[in-house]
């Protein structure tokens, strides 16, 4: 919703409703409600992160831990949480803004994980080998859901195309494609398979942040522990079997 506001600190996750020039508070849900085991990568009762459901004005995903949660604002319960979602602490999670009832999840186990919140049993696709360390964020393109963003304490920052639980019915060749499969052989067993379209190894240090723009679908950029911001773009060899 566009009149609402989600913050989490170091004790809740906050919701605050914000007009006629005042911010005022709509409810919170405290980190011992969302507390989840402990495990020694992030020994800390911090969530890890939170996102709006963009399909839904009274949800919002949280993970603390390995534990993925949602939680609806009209009661501040849980109304579906999956424990172990990742076998290390999840580090970001993100909803599919074009797909209802799908997001993603990465963390410390070098994974992201793909979610239909209909059935939390497993996920419906999980990346691997992308990363050699943690995966600090991971983010969907916001018009292109096929188009997923990575980035790591490896330094490095990755493009993939998730065609297999996108949105979008896939229209491209599979002999068009070059690229990394995701550096699974299961890859193959996926139609459209899933590939890794470009990786970014020009930052120096962790990369704690990337995002797309807002404006532009194809351009995003990324964040580093030295403060350096690099602005990249899709290949236009991905776009044009997106579009066409």
């Amino acid at each position: 919703s566009q009149d609402r506001l989600l913050t989490s600190d170091s004790k809740c996750c906050s919701v605050w409703n914000i007009g006629e020039g005042k911010v005022v508070s709509h409810g919170s849900i405290s980190f011992a409600s969302l507390k989840a085991h402990k495990s020694a990568s992030n020994p800390s009762d911090i969530v890890g992160n939170i996102a709006w459901d963009p399909h839904s004005e009274n949800s919002f995903a949280a993970v603390h831990d390995t534990t993925l949660q949602i939680v609806d604002t009209r009661e501040f319960d849980i109304s579906s949480k999956r424990s172990h979602a990742h076998s290390e602490s999840i580090r970001d999670v993100d909803y599919n803004p074009n797909k209802p009832l799908m997001l993603l999840t990465a963390g410390n186990d070098r994974k992201i994980k793909f979610w239909d919140l209909r059935n939390l049993k497993h996920p419906v696709r999980t990346l691997s080998n992308g990363h050699s360390h943690w995966i600090w964020s991971a983010k969907y393109n916001p018009f292109h859901d096929q188009l997923i963003l990575s980035s790591g304490s490896d330094y490095l920052v990755n493009l993939w195309r998730v065609a297999s639980c996108s949105s979008a019915p896939w229209i491209g060749s599979l002999d068009d494609d070059n690229h990394d499969r995701d550096g699974n052989e299961d890859s193959y067993e996926f139609d459209p398979p899933d590939i890794k379209v470009r990786t970014i190894d020009q930052h120096e240090e962790s990369v704690y942040a990337v995002a797309w723009s807002a404006a532009d679908a194809w351009i995003y950029c990324s964040l580093s522990l030295d403060g350096r911001v690099l602005l990249n773009h899709v290949p236009s060899t991905e776009k044009y079997k997106i579009l066409l």
